[in-house]
């Protein structure tokens, strides 16, 4: 670092890149859960918006439930060790949430959500701690502050990312199939998102428009196993980061190991 960098610039330096590549897996997993969730509960099944955030609360039982065990283990286990693990848990809820169809019991949905907040949660937690303890206590603040950005960063990649994928494969699988008494304008809604074809399904004939919907939700379904499986894969890569690189951070309790304290230490 040059003498005249500035402290946030200093504290992002000092940040190991390693992690940065694990809260991308969790901010891009995070984002694109909460990108298809909100839509499947009020759009897909149905739900009121009400009944919809009802059934979303699980997602913040899962955090909490993440936070407690991961205060509970870190007494005896690495952080990086539990980041791993939970990314792991996760990874194997996203193969479960990509063979989810339409008619999927919406309990093991929720089921799913709740596995995948639970596994990201120690991610959330653990990953702040590893980043701001790399840095100098006066730069403490700077690194937090750095780290809060890369988050958020990562937050608006995965929604972009998932969701553009997501949405690419729900028009791929509308082209085409919709029938021939639908009207062009409603077509081109109902190709763009599910809410279009909500929306242009109530100004239709009840067949058409039952049709119509169907053939909607099934290709949104069919969008949101496409996000499932990228969200697995990114997930596995994450793991494989804090399996290798991240694994000399941290000792049991949160601490940085003789090793590491080493190391630190001798760097220039």
């Amino acid at each position: 670092m040059t003498p005249h960098a500035t402290q946030g610039e200093g504290a992002a330096l000092m940040i190991p890149p390693s992690l940065v590549g694990v809260w991308k897996a969790r901010a891009v997993e995070d984002a694109g859960t909460l990108f298809f969730v909100a839509q499947y509960f009020q759009l897909v099944r149905g739900l009121s918006p009400l009944g919809a955030g009802l059934w979303m609360v699980p997602m913040a039982l899962g955090v909490v439930a993440g936070a407690i065990t991961t205060g509970t283990v870190i007494k005896k286990v690495r952080p990086p060790v539990i980041m791993r693990s939970g990314l792991l848990v996760s990874c194997g809820v996203f193969a479960l949430l990509s063979q989810m169809s339409v008619d999927s019991p919406i309990a093991l949905f929720v089921g799913g959500v709740f596995c995948v907040y639970f596994g990201v949660s120690p991610v959330m937690i653990l990953g702040l701690e590893l980043a701001v303890g790399s840095a100098p206590p006066e730069r403490a603040g700077a690194a937090s502050s750095a780290a809060e950005t890369i988050q958020w960063f990562a937050l608006g990649l995965g929604v972009a990312v998932i969701g553009s994928i997501g949405t690419a494969v729900h028009r791929s699988e509308l082209k085409g199939e919709l029938p021939a008494d639908v009207p062009a304008d409603a077509a081109r809604a109902a190709e763009d998102t599910l809410g279009g074809a909500v929306h242009s399904a109530a100004d239709l004939a009840d067949g058409t428009g039952d049709t119509l919907l169907s053939l909607a939700r099934s290709a949104f379904t069919e969008g949101l196993q496409a996000a499932a499986t990228l969200c697995a894969v990114w997930v596995v890569l994450g793991s494989l980061v804090a399996f290798t690189v991240l694994r000399g951070m941290g000792g049991p309790g949160g601490h940085q190991d003789q090793d590491g304290a080493e190391k630190a230490e001798a760097a220039p």
